[in-house]
């Protein structure tokens, strides 16, 4: 099974439901482009790291962070960034990095907290562009015009990966859908680790 990630106990964001955010010091996301702005044949290549598994310039990304409001309380594992990326925590990168080595762009910024006190932070942005949705089983089937996935929302729409096209890889982006998508194995030592922030998914099936 393969499963979407996102950020807050319902998906939501972590702000929706705690009131709880991240604020930006220094940067422009607005500036923000990958680095690679060639066109792979999948959708979404707009030259901007909306879920395009590309590494960014990181001229004008931020250069830390604050938390708001300032508060005491545990932080979240994993908070909702601009440009479909995310912050996470020391922890988070640990158990990402156990799996999926060399392989994502994960930047280090400090975080301030409350009366001065800081702690490290990351912004994640997920480098991993594949090609691994199943056109026997997703329905409907991908669009051969448009080489993208088009579900109907009638309640009979499946989305299903390729094992084959998917072993070996952890976090990653399907150039045929929007979504950022994660193993079942990190999915499991995320839980494992007992770490907030990431929200319930849904089980994706794999062929």
């Amino acid at each position: 099974m393969a499963h979407q990630l996102l950020a807050g106990p319902s998906g939501l964001g972590v702000e929706a439901l705690t009131g709880d955010y991240l604020e930006t010091v220094g940067g422009n996301f607005d500036k923000v482009f990958s680095r690679d702005q060639s066109d792979d044949g999948g959708v979404l290549m707009l030259g901007i790291p909306h879920f395009e598994g590309r590494e960014v310039e990181t001229d004008n990304l931020p250069t830390a962070l604050r938390r708001k409001p300032a508060r005491a309380d545990k932080l979240a594992d994993l908070y909702p960034a601009p440009k479909s990326m995310f912050y996470i925590s020391p922890a988070f990168k640990d158990v990402l990095e156990a799996f999926d080595p060399n392989v994502h762009q994960v930047v280090p910024l400090e975080l301030t907290l409350t009366k001065g006190k800081t702690t490290p932070f990351y912004l994640l942005n997920v480098c991993q562009r594949i090609s691994a949705l199943s056109a026997e089983h997703c329905i409907p089937p991908l669009d051969n015009r448009r080489l993208a996935y088009m579900p109907k929302h009638d309640g009979n729409d499946v989305l299903a990966f390729e094992k084959a096209g998917i072993e070996g890889r952890h976090l990653w982006y399907d150039k045929h859908f929007v979504g950022m998508w994660m193993s079942n194995q990190l999915m499991s030592a995320l839980r494992d680790a007992q770490l907030s922030g990431v929200s319930p998914t849904s089980n994706i099936p794999e062929y």
